[in-house]
């Protein structure tokens, strides 16, 4: 695909990705509530509610915002199926389970940047947590000051759960909802007595066990060419400080010196300083013909 940053503005990314989806999707017709009337953080994801569906949108994703992309190179492992399952699985659970104006890009790398893979228990497993035993765990404080009620004993959380109570917190009913179907993990029956879904009830659930059965070294990998790339399908013309060259880091080095001098020459140290960097920048521009 080539460097997709040479060219593209983010409103053509997104056509392209719209229309690779629409293309794996099977479908002729523009994707069902999506549109991008304001910012690119605004831009709506496709409506999908199964996993397979789920799977095309995150390697359309992927095709129009990680291949070709420098951010992202660093990142490439060559194992699709991780990466695929954890997109897929948070487009999935945006769809699913959150308020339609968080299916977007932004809302996408909320979920995303959840995930912690040095955790033992990340923010976004306690998500699929709920999923799973449609139980949540919320500070004890918080049960009264924002009036919910529901709380699930301490047998029963432990139980569903699979570790002891923490000091401080309580568990509640999951007020989570599926979106295709209405039903809510708190109100399922589970073979074993328990609530929640299983992951052959539960797409999201299925994609992100996918996910986590993949090695800490490439589920870390899966989740920062994920933030990667969906930061620059945010804002393409944004680099990273990681990103910025060497050359350009020199310039703004001068140009701080400069602006510490404005004042007063009297700094021969900072001027001299301010030079080199002027000098680098200049011998980087011109050994790569741009000078």
């Amino acid at each position: 695909m080539g460097n997709i940053a040479a060219a593209q503005t983010g409103a053509s990314l997104y056509g392209s990705f719209i229309a690779r989806c629409e293309e794996m999707l099977g479908i002729s017709e523009p994707a069902e509530g999506v549109g991008c009337k304001q910012r690119a953080s605004k831009c709506s994801l496709p409506l999908v509610t199964k996993g397979e569906d789920a799977l095309a949108v995150a390697s359309a994703f992927r095709s129009v915002y990680v291949d070709g992309n420098p951010a992202c190179e660093r990142y490439w492992s060559g194992n699709r199926m991780v990466a695929d399952s954890f997109l897929a699985s948070s487009i999935l659970v945006l769809n699913e389970y959150m308020p339609e104006s968080d299916r977007t890009f932004k809302g996408l790398l909320a979920l995303v940047e959840m995930e912690s893979v040095g955790s033992r228990v990340s923010p976004l497993d306690l998500l699929y947590e709920q999923i799973s035993t449609g139980i949540k765990t919320v500070p004890k404080r918080s049960v009264a000051l924002l009036g919910q009620s529901g709380e699930v004993d301490r047998a029963t959380a432990e139980r569903a759960l699979g570790r002891a109570s923490i000091e401080g917190l309580t568990c509640i009913w999951s007020p989570l909802r599926r979106r295709s179907d209405g039903a809510m993990p708190a109100h399922n029956k589970r073979a074993d007595g328990l609530s929640g879904f299983t992951p052959d009830e539960d797409a999201c659930l299925a994609l992100y066990e996918r996910y986590r059965t993949a090695s800490p070294a490439d589920r870390l990998i899966a989740v920062e060419e994920a933030k990667a790339a969906i930061s620059f399908a945010i804002d393409p013309c944004r680099q990273r400080a990681s990103e910025v060259s060497y050359s350009l880091l020199d310039a703004l080095e001068a140009s701080a010196h400069r602006a510490v001098l404005s004042g007063s020459a009297s700094n021969e140290l900072l001027l001299a300083e301010s030079n080199d960097g002027l000098n680098r920048c200049m011998d980087a521009l011109r050994s790569s013909g741009l000078g």
